[in-house]
């Protein structure tokens, strides 16, 4: 994920639910390979906390950010 100047989106790590959190669900058609395991965020999300919506802390990414899932066959 490549972010511009003053944008973040919620990690995939919050435990809280919020409309648009980044997550991993779809790898095409193939049937053939699965997700195995967990993402693996780099660098890792830090918290801080939300003055706008929720007074509370959330991980936040504010940082230009690697995503990676171990696949296996099936």
């Amino acid at each position: 994920m490549i972010l511009k100047k003053n944008s973040y989106y919620i990690s995939p790590f919050e435990k809280k639910a919020f409309t648009g959190k980044f997550f991993l669900w779809f790898i095409g058609t193939s049937d053939k390979i699965t997700f195995n395991g967990d993402i693996i965020e780099t660098p890792r999300s830090v918290g801080d906390i939300d003055l706008l919506f929720t007074g509370e802390k959330i991980n936040r990414v504010r940082v230009n950010t690697t995503y990676k899932q171990p696949l296996i066959p099936i």
